[in-house]
Formats: C-alpha cells, structure tokens, sequence
C-alpha cells in the first residue's frame, strides 16, 4: 500500500467532524507531496541518528530513572518543570505563576526555561516513569530530532542521500548541540529551526500547498515558542535578515518569496494568539526583570573557538586544554567549534558557488552570524579587543537577553547547509576527496566520552528523606520550608520537590538568574547563597522565617551543615533523620511577624551592588 494512500484513508463521513475531515485533507495533500522513497531514506537517517544519539549518550540506568543525561544541576530544573505543568494542569492551577517556589508569595514562571511544549509532550512518560526518564528520552530525541530535521533540508536541497546524512550529523551532533546537551535541554531541542527552514524551501518549491505550510509553520512555532523563547526570538530575528537578504541580492524568485514571507507571517499571527497567555504574563513581569538576566561580554565566542575544541570534543586533548581554559563563560556556552577541516570545506565552497547569488548569502550569513556570536567585543583567549556589530545589537529590546554565545547554532545550521550542497555537486574522484575530508570533519566533532568525570551521565543523588518517603511523616501537606543549601548552590532539591508531587513548599528555589524582590532584600537570603552565616543571622533569620511562614529549615547535604550549630545557637527543636537534619521554627516566631512583608531596618541591609534597580538579587550567582 502507498504511503500517500495510506496516510490519505478515508473516514466515513457520518463518524467524523468537519474539523476531522479538514485535518485529514490537510494531511493527506502533505504527505502527498511526500513520495515513497523520500519516506524511506528519511526513515533510515532518523534510525542513524537515533542509534547514534543513543549509543554515544545513553546509559542502562539513564532509563530507569536512577541517573541522566547531563551535569551539574541544571538538568534537574528541567525536570521540575517537566513535573510542574502536568501537576499544575491536572490540580487547576494557573501554570504560568507557581507558589511551591519562592513561598509564599511565589513566582511569574514567564521569564523562566519553563519548556511547556515539551512537558506537556512527555506528560504520558512522565506520568508512567517519571520527571527522570521523561528528560532523558527528551534529551536523546533532541539530539536525533535535530539531525533528522537538518537532514530532511539538505535532502530537500540537494536530492541526495549521503551528502544531507552528513549534514544531518554536523548539525545534530555539532559542538553546539554536544555542548548543550550537559544540561540545557531547552536549547539543546532545536529541530524546529531546520524543520521551520525545510517548510519554507518546500513552499517556495511549490511542494505543499499554503494551507498545509500555515498550519505546519504554525505548529513549528508555537513548538519551538514553548520550548525557548531565546532560540525563537533570535531565530526570528536572524531570519528576517535572511529573508531581507535573499530578496535584495534577489538570490531567488522575488515573487515566491515574498508570498512565502506573507504566509509566514500569518503563521506568526496565529502563533502570537495561542501563545497570548504566556505573552500576557511575560508583559506584566516585564519591568521587575533585570536590565540583563546574565553578565554581558561573558557568555561570548572566542575567536579561537571556532579553531580550538574544548574538552568537550574527544580531539580537545591537552594541547587544546591550555588556550580554551581562557575563554570566558564555561564549556556548556563556548560549542562554537567547527575544527580545520569544516573550514577548508566552507572555504572550497566558497570558491566553488562564489558567483551564485544564493551562496553569497549563505556566505554572508554565515561571516555575519560569527561576529554576533563574539559578542560586543571580540575576545582573543578570553581578552576583550575590538567592538564587533552586537554592541548594536545588545541595545534591542528583549534581544539583549540573548548570550551571543549560543548564536553558534545558527552558524552550524548555514554550515551545514554549505557542507551538503558542496558535497552533491562534487563527481568522479574529487566526490571520493570530498567524503574523507567530510567524514575527518565529522571525526572532529565526536564528544569526549572518555572524560572523567563524564560530562553527559550523572547518578541520581537524592537523600534517603526524599526518596524513602520520610517528609511525609514529619512535613505536613503543604508546609513551607527552607532547603539548604539554598537555590543554586543545590538545584537537586528542585529534583526532591518534584519527584514529591510538590508535597512541600520553598521559600527558595532555582528556576532562573535571578532572586524575586519578596526576597531579594533580606540579607539572611544573601547568606544562603553563600553557604554560611554571618553576622547578624539570628535577627534576620528568625524575622525571614516568620514573615514568610517558613515552619522547617531542612539540611539536605553536608555542605549544608555550616548551618547545622548556629541554628541549634538559636534554641530550634532538632531532628535528625539519616543525614538530613530538620530545625522546625517556632510557632510563636510565625504568629509574631504575620502579615510583615518588609525586613525591618536592623534586618534589611543589602550591599547596594547586589541588587537590581527592579529590586531583585544580581545574577553572580
């Protein structure tokens, strides 16, 4: 049977709607401009991938919940998120604020990497296997997803098998992808970017029809919206320029192109009104955000990065080691690395396609997107030299939040391109020549898995009051408690909540680079951060404990335990269960201070640099 005639089946039309009748003409013109053999190869490049993603990162453990993709604690946000829209949604609760963090007066999750398209996806695993494995398999897929969507634009370009599997791969698995897949699961799921591409080139090829593209760019969008609104604001804007940039060297037919920017643009609009309730919520908490949500001039490419791996690729070895430790940020931002061999490959491109209008493009594109990744200045082993073109562009508005680091993805996706459409006009010998040096630059981009310790498999770590079920017998339903160590310092506890069904509240968290005002101005908070107290802690702890009706302070961890005497100094009730040790605050500090929203002045000193002028903590941390 045909794919067309398969996806195309016919319903009675007494047993369907007149919206299912539409969906399904829909689906059917789509596939129908789909053929047999496309399906096919497509369906082969998606199995490589995916045998690859799970060869090269998954662990037996990773689907059992006992440990996961990625490092440090930034993955365990994700997974809390993951909980939170199906525990929030299923309880009636309005999924944009939550009040389980940042206690009482809780938190606008709009301004967070809260990836409800992708929470809202993984609901079914979630619910069945958990916060854990539901990350996992959406981290691999990210990693496969992205390739195959690379994949499907190279084939639609260059009608060639081999060529666009490697594309797929440079894409999929570039520096950027490998780097982002420690922990950001956000920006590491990025196969709506090429997919949204291959939609466009479709239409404008005449492939599918206009309907099909509304609704399918729309879908695309409103995806890729609810999973990072970084990649989707700077996707947008990069875009534009493109498109800006097609029409003026009038690289393609004009006429087709603007009627697939109208289209597009339609596409936006209905995108803009499904996502109008997170656009509401982001507006309102609009002027409590700081100026900068991370340090500028920081998160930026090197200029050596795009020559010099990080530990992060196999190839970074020792004499790489010496130069990438001066980039500034860390190795999870700096994966703009295409080594050597991809450049000798643009390069030849280059030589190759110069006189084509559309390679110009790709070619601009590409030299323009790099100077945006150095950022407002170029950095040569993490020295600040020269302005470059984004100290323009860190005065748009919302844009500026953008780290020009992570701009990398756009010139591994214009790269990819260029590799594919190189390698499908090459013949005879020099398509043999083309493939090595193809196949050395994929070689290099190969992750370092032999790194101790490994940068993509972290054991689960959670105290035995978690996850024997402790906290219920000694925490009411409810109850708002303090975890140390405090917000970032330990992003697990996101983990312990979440894995509870929110059973307790925080009066903390980590959610974000930043503190909500309600706590931003006590000092006992700043003490958190740093692990320890200081003077003064007794006044202002107790005064925070009351006035935000925190009743326990739970000590998860033994970093935690430089609170462990000046807490029993103050005379709390202790327990001790395993290695957790509970402090319950008195009920008379909580009836003392109801109903106080300020710090009193002897309580309420905060070092002026460590608040924003909208009142929330810096993001040093």
């Amino acid at each position: 049977m045909g794919v067309c005639h398969y996806f195309g089946r016919s319903h009675n039309a007494a047993t369907v709607s007149k919206n299912q009748v539409q969906a399904q003409t829909i689906m059917k013109r789509f596939f129908a401009s789909i053929s047999e053999h496309t399906v096919l190869v497509s369906l082969t490049a998606l199995c490589v991938y995916t045998i690859l993603s799970c060869l090269l990162f998954a662990h037996c453990s990773s689907f059992s919940g006992r440990s996961y993709v990625g490092v440090h604690g930034d993955p365990a946000v994700f997974m809390w998120f993951i909980s939170w829209w199906p525990y929030a949604i299923s309880n009636h609760l309005n999924p944009f604020t939550t009040r389980v963090l940042w206690a009482p007066a809780g938190i606008n999750l709009s301004w967070t990497i809260c990836i409800p398209s992708l929470a809202l996806l993984l609901w079914p695993i979630t619910t069945l296997w958990g916060p854990v494995v539901s990350f996992t398999i959406a981290t691999l897929a990210g990693l496969a997803l992205g390739a195959f969507a690379a994949f499907l634009l190279c084939y639609e370009l260059t009608d060639q098998y081999c060529p666009s599997l490697v594309g797929g791969w440079l894409f999929g698995f570039s520096s950027y992808e490998i780097a982002q897949l420690c922990g950001h699961l956000a920006l590491d799921f990025v196969a709506c970017l090429p997919t949204l591409v291959w939609l466009g080139v479709m239409r404008y090829k005449g492939r599918i029809g206009p309907r099909v593209f509304f609704v399918a760019s729309s879908i695309t969008l409103v995806f890729q919206f609810g999973t990072s609104t970084e990649v989707f604001a700077t996707a947008t804007f990069f875009g534009c320029i493109a498109l800006t940039l097609i029409y003026l060297r009038q690289a393609a037919d004009t006429e087709r192109l603007v009627r697939v920017g109208k289209e597009l643009a339609w596409s936006y609009v209905l995108c803009a009104i499904i996502v109008s309730p997170y656009l509401y919520y982001t507006a309102k908490e609009f002027s409590s955000i700081p100026a900068l949500l991370q340090p500028r001039n920081v998160y930026v490419s090197d200029v050596l990065n795009y020559v010099v791996p990080t530990p992060i690729t196999y190839v970074g070895g020792s004499w790489a080691a010496s130069i990438s430790k001066t980039f500034t940020g860390n190795d999870m931002e700096n994966g703009a690395y295409l080594g050597l061999p991809l450049l000798v490959i643009i390069a030849a491109f280059a030589v190759v396609f110069w006189r084509r209008r559309w390679a110009q493009v790709l070619l601009g594109m590409g030299v323009m997107l790099v100077l945006c990744s150095f950022g407002p200045y170029l950095h040569f082993m993490g020295r600040s030299l020269l302005p470059m073109p984004w100290w323009l562009g860190e005065k748009l508005p919302l844009l500026n939040q953008a780290l020009p680091a992570r701009f990398s993805l756009f010139v591994a996706l214009v790269t990819t391109i260029m590799v594919a459409l190189w390698l499908a006009g090459l013949k005879g010998r020099r398509a043999l020549g083309g493939y090595v040096l193809a196949g050395v630059s994929m070689l290099c981009l190969v992750p370092n898995l032999s790194r101790k310790p490994a940068y993509w498999f972290t054991e689960l770590r959670v105290p035995a009051f978690f996850s024997d079920g402790d906290y219920k017998r000694l925490l009411k339903l409810r109850e708002n408690v303090v975890v140390l160590p405090y917000g970032n310092l330990e992003k697990n506890v996101m983990l312990w909540q979440a894995e509870s069904g929110m059973y307790f509240r925080m009066a903390g968290g980590y959610v974000g680079a930043y503190t909500p005002a309600a706590f931003a101005r006590w000092p006992i908070v700043q003490m958190f951060y740093a692990g320890k107290p200081s003077q003064g802690y007794e006044n202002s702890l107790t005064a925070f404990c009351g006035t935000h009706e925190v009743s326990a302070i739970i000590l998860a961890d033994d970093s935690a335990k430089e609170w462990d005497l000046p807490l029993h100094k103050i005379g709390w009730e202790r327990k001790q269960i395993g290695d957790v040790v509970i402090y319950r605050v008195p009920q008379a500090v909580i009836h003392k201070y109801y109903g106080s929203t300020e710090p009193s002045d002897h309580d309420s000193y905060v070092a002026p640099h460590s608040v924003t002028r909208s009142g929330r903590l810096s993001c040093k941390w």
